[in-house]
């Protein structure tokens, strides 16, 4: 597990495996690729059938994935290191704040795109993965479940590295 920069140290991301991308560019990656989505939203179709987001078929996610996760991520490389905070929300109403679990979503009004990060600071954040959310609450599928525990293995990771702020990371990646 480490830290690689996004940009700066402002915004970063963790890469799990020396042979993996880091986890900013692995999301953006899978949510470009149709074959990816397609196989996404074909298993979890009763989720995204569910009048949650509507009745959306398989074909219009895609392309609506596909649309917004560029937005996304044009949105946030525009905003960095400037006004991430404005892209950033807190994951739960009354989120501690040191560490605090994050998510950055979509443009639309419901977006099904998540991409979680750690705080670390005003403006500076740890991405520590994403996903595709059709439910209401992340505990409902094993995918976003298993973001649950990654945030909590990442904030493990940064305590036990004594990381809290920027600064402290900054003696991590360099």
């Amino acid at each position: 597990m480490e830290i690689v920069p996004i940009f700066a140290d402002q915004l970063t991301a963790f890469r799990y495996g020396n042979d993996q991308p880091d986890e900013f560019s692995r999301l953006f990656s899978q949510w470009q690729d149709p074959e990816y989505l397609f196989t996404f939203f074909t298993e979890h179709s009763k989720d995204l059938q569910s009048g949650f987001f509507g009745n959306i078929a398989v074909s219009v996610a895609v392309r609506q994935t596909r649309d917004e996760a560029r937005r996304l991520e044009q949105k946030l490389r525009q905003l960095s290191p400037h006004d991430l905070d404005s892209a950033f929300e807190p994951l739960q109403l009354n989120e501690p704040h040191e560490l605090a679990r994050s998510k950055a979503t979509g443009h639309r009004h419901k977006s099904w795109l998540r991409v979680y990060a750690i705080q670390l600071e005003a403006n500076a954040y740890v991405v520590t993965g994403g996903a595709i959310k059709l439910t209401r609450s992340m505990q409902e599928r094993a995918h976003t479940a298993a973001e649950l525990n990654r945030f909590e293995r990442c904030k493990a990771f940064l305590r036990e590295q004594g990381i809290t702020d920027v600064d402290g990371l900054k003696e991590l990646i360099l």
